[in-house]
């Protein structure tokens, strides 16, 4: 029984880094890479649009700290906001890669013959909707 619990609380101790993160910081995230893609096509669109993007950047920062601070683990090499700016990092490509392709299961990069459209304005108007199907919106009341 002892060595069962050993090793249980092996395997526990192994994953806790990895679910270190919140949903609610990767949803921020998410959104923020949606309206990045959205404003891509030009400044016509800046306002409001650039409030929220921001808004979700700052929010994903907050939740990602707080999510950072709760965890178990300390041994963050380069310290906590490092491990978050390389988190954020990684969800905002793979956001980015999944909106390239216009395809919500892409996973890794998006083969170039799979591109929706080389079209800024095409691309816009895929970020907008997937910031829309994500109920991005939401996250921000």
């Amino acid at each position: 029984m002892r060595v069962y619990l050993l090793f249980v609380s092996l395997i526990v101790a192994s994953n806790a880094n990895a679910n270190t993160m919140s949903d609610h910081t990767r949803a921020h995230i998410k959104c923020y890479a949606n309206l990045s893609h959205f404003l891509f096509e030009g400044t016509s669109r800046v306002g409001k649009w650039e409030q929220q993007r921001m808004l979700h950047w700052d929010l994903a920062v907050a939740s990602g700290r707080k999510d950072l601070e709760a965890s178990l683990v300390d041994d963050f090499r380069g310290g906590k906001d490092i491990y978050l700016g390389g988190y954020i990092q990684r969800v905002y490509d793979g956001q980015s890669q999944k909106l390239w392709c216009n395809d919500p299961s892409q996973y890794g990069y998006c083969p170039y013959d799979k591109l929706t459209s080389k079209d800024a304005a095409e691309h816009s108007k895929v970020g907008m909707e997937f910031y829309k199907s994500e109920n991005c919106g939401l996250l921000l009341k």
